[in-house]
């Protein structure tokens, strides 16, 4: 079996590709890619990659006419492409149909079309669910492109099977994809995740897809079309699996009477209270020969951020917190010197630094984090010890020193090209103290002052290269800093900031990407730094210190 596939770097064919690989009955896979250097993860000796593009595809006749099987992923996926941009959806099915009038050996050619080249007549009231025998009445470009390549195949007399996804999801998803969509406004508690919309819309795991096209291929089910589904499920549900803290509110029975004019609105809106994308899925389910994926037990599999995140501090305080709120959100490199607490993120990647060795951050990089593509760096990490410089020893200085300034500097110096690739996120944390002079605890404050003022500048370094730099400034936080430190603290952590709201504010950053560089936390903090800022540097001096001295 030999079988010529496009799409293998993409979101659904590189799922394919990575169970066909393992077929032992395939024996060649001739792979349509854009760029030579995208298929790196992808070797195998039975796979050729042909670079090339969907345009140019009679280029690869003799590959084509050698294959036995043909499955073509490849797409203009975006449901707001304009007409021009879709035809290449077209156009690349009538080049493949063209070439392969010629061939002897092909058995099946496979078509990933979409559940949007079918839609609904605007007199379908959604009662019933889409399949086979469904009129094709799409609205978007990308839909009618895709029934444009069906009706391109079914007049090519061709052995052929016409797959159509319904939503796919999984891990590699697009970040604009419907359900990462849906996910990230769960995940924001935006107001219309509050709502608990009875419209239904049918799903697949990426994986699963996979795996019916696997299924198919070894057993052709020769012209035919087959829905690419497993479950069907409500919006207002899918809402709730993804955050099930949001608390909803029911739909007036009166609303669901939507479906009867769905004909006139957005396809956005009839999907939230109609059945619009509700299709069969009993014949998918049964070419899975195990038991399918389901959105509500792979919950975490879907991702708002192609990570990793790097995460330094992890174990403890604000660091822990990240990892948790951030756990379903991304992948993780997780980075402490104590990583006990971090058993539950095994299946992430944990890592144990030192972060005062210079020679450990180096050595750990290169054999653990240079080959990943990292997405955003959080330096959480940080030491503080309390006393004046007459109080504190060379080696307590140099450990302040170290992690707190050294170690974010290093790290985020062999983190740059995979973040300024990526267009990632870096996060500094600095603190309240950062904005004056600490008497009692200089050189702590020191130490967060160059974080604040090297992060800002940081911003303005690569502001050019679509890199966002923010530097947060928490107030006293409860966490096991002010034990480490010898700081006092008043019963139940009175008057401090929790660590999970810290947390909150900073993952809302690196998700949301917006213009504000730097923030501090804690509203005693904010008007005290705006006052000592209005006041003489000597009197903002003696207000600090009297303030530190009395309250620790």
């Amino acid at each position: 079996m030999k079988i010529f596939l496009t799409g293998a770097t993409g979101f659904i064919g590189h799922s394919v590709l990575s169970k066909l690989v393992l077929d032992s009955k395939v024996e060649k896979i001739y792979c349509l890619v854009r760029n030579n250097n995208e298929h790196t993860l992808l070797s195998n000796k039975n796979v050729e990659f042909l670079k090339g593009s969907l345009e140019a595809i009679k280029k690869f006749k003799s590959e084509l006419l050698d294959s036995t099987h043909v499955i073509h992923c490849a797409a203009d996926a975006s449901f707001s492409a304009n007409r021009l941009s879709c035809e290449i959806n077209f156009k690349s099915v009538e080049s493949f149909c063209e070439v392969l009038q010629e061939s002897r050996k092909l058995k099946n050619f496979v078509f990933l079309s979409s559940i949007g080249a079918v839609d609904r007549h605007k007199f379908d009231f959604c009662s019933n669910k889409l399949n086979e025998e469904s009129k094709l009445f799409p609205k978007s470009n990308y839909g009618k492109s895709k029934k444009k390549a069906e009706e391109i195949i079914y007049r090519s007399k061709l052995p052929y099977t016409i797959i159509r996804p319904s939503w796919v999801w999984g891990k590699g998803m697009r970040l604009n994809s419907h359900v990462a969509v849906l996910k990230r406004m769960a995940f924001k508690k935006s107001l219309v995740s509050k709502v608990d919309f009875p419209g239904k819309v049918s799903l697949i795991n990426v994986e699963d897809l996979a795996n019916g096209i696997k299924t198919i291929v070894d057993n052709p089910c020769e012209n035919r079309v087959i829905y690419g589904a497993t479950e069907s499920i409500s919006i207002g549900r899918i809402f709730k699996i993804f955050n099930p803290s949001v608390k909803q509110i029911k739909v007036p029975r009166i609303m669901h009477m939507i479906r009867f004019v769905h004909g006139f609105l957005p396809i956005s809106i009839s999907n939230l209270f109609a059945n619009y994308l509700h299709c069969e899925s009993e014949t998918f389910s049964k070419l899975i020969k195990y038991k399918f994926k389901k959105i509500e037990s792979e919950a975490k599999e879907i991702k708002l951020i192609k990570g990793p995140i790097v995460i330094t501090g992890a174990n403890s305080g604000i660091g822990n917190c990240l990892a948790k709120k951030l756990d379903s959100v991304s992948d993780l490199i997780l980075i402490d010197k104590n990583v006990e607490k971090l058993k539950e993120f095994y299946v992430q990647k944990v890592i144990k630094i030192d972060l005062s060795k210079e020679c450990q951050i180096k050595e750990k990089f290169d054999n653990e984090i240079k080959n990943k593509n990292v997405y955003a760096l959080i330096n959480n990490a940080g030491v503080g010890l309390k006393g004046g410089l007459d109080d504190l020893t060379f080696e307590q200085m140099s450990l302040i020193i170290d992690v707190n300034v050294k170690g974010p500097l290093l790290l985020t110096k062999l983190l740059l090209g995979k973040i300024l690739k990526n267009k990632g996120v870096i996060i500094n944390i600095s603190s309240s103290v950062a904005f004056s002079p600490l008497p009692g605890m200089s050189i702590y404050s020191a130490s967060k002052s160059f974080i604040l003022n090297w992060s800002e500048a940081l911003s303005y370094e690569l502001s050019n290269d679509d890199v966002k730099v923010y530097t947060v400034c928490p107030s006293g936080t409860n966490t096991n800093f002010q034990k480490s430190a010898n700081v006092r603290v008043l019963k139940g952590g009175k008057g401090l900031l929790r660590p999970e709201e810290v947390a909150s504010r900073i993952v809302n950053k690196l998700i949301n990407k917006n213009n504000s560089k730097t923030f501090v936390l804690g509203l005693p903090s904010i008007i005290l730094i705006i006052l000592t800022r209005l006041l003489p540097r000597n009197t903002s001096l003696k207000i600090w210190g009297g303030l530190f001295a009395k309250a620790r």
